[in-house]
């Protein structure tokens, strides 16, 4: 009796299936890529406010140590700026240390730190809150609203500057004069320039104010209530 051959059946996807296939990959990738990123620049939204906080902390301790005085936004001997001072008050180590004054929401910087500029900064200090004359420095116990008036913000970097900000937010600081008149809820202008805050996060400007709390402003909601920390009114 003739033996029967067995066909070995062999299964496989046809062209078409793999098309299909890589069609429906393709889709689902698009469809998951928007929640993607926006998670991810959430996560970076926190880390910056996140920094904000843990300066703020350091901040805070150096004005107990130092008569209520924060340190100088720009030391122009020393050539330091008030990240150095903030050193010994900032409980992280050296890793977490050297990325807490830069924002992962900042455009890359074009020079490493060194040993003379051991942090690139990515917030500036109150002009007034950390002025170089200790003399008119604002103490601590001064500010008539710690929780509106800000001590560091997003800052405008600067490309001559290796994208770093100016330590100093200097010319909000330089109008005081001029808005000793102002309404508090007058809004300041929105110069996008060195020395100015930085609206980095989408049209908003991430602050840390006085009393350690941090937070966002939105363009054009930066008032000279943020800004006049001896004002009550």
């Amino acid at each position: 009796m003739a033996k029967r051959s067995s066909i070995a059946h062999q299964w496989g996807f046809t062209l078409v299936e793999l098309l299909v296939v890589i069609a429906v990959i393709g889709l689902v990738a698009a469809l998951g890529l928007p929640s993607l990123n926006n998670a991810i620049y959430g996560a970076k939204v926190a880390k910056c406010i996140s920094n904000l906080r843990q300066i703020g902390v350091g901040m805070l301790a150096h004005a107990n140590d130092n008569n209520g005085l924060f340190p100088t936004a720009w030391d122009t001997a020393q050539q330091k700026s008030y990240s150095t001072f903030l050193v010994p008050y900032m409980q992280m180590d050296s890793v977490a240390l050297s990325t807490v004054y830069s924002s992962p929401l900042s455009q890359p910087f074009t020079k490493a730190p060194s040993y003379w500029e051991p942090f690139n900064l990515s917030y500036s200090m109150h002009g007034l809150l950390g002025h170089e004359n200790v003399d008119e420095r604002v103490r601590l116990a001064a500010v008539k609203r710690p929780s509106e008036t800000i001590l560091l913000v997003t800052g405008v970097q600067v490309p001559s500057n290796y994208m770093r900000v100016d330590a100093s937010l200097y010319n909000p600081s330089q109008l005081f004069w001029k808005a000793n008149n102002t309404a508090l809820d007058v809004a300041i202008p929105t110069n996008e320039d060195r020395g100015w805050p930085g609206y980095i996060n989408k049209g908003k400007a991430n602050v840390l104010y006085v009393a350690g709390n941090a937070g966002s402003l939105t363009k054009g909601d930066i008032r000279w209530r943020h800004l006049l920390p001896l004002r009550s009114d």
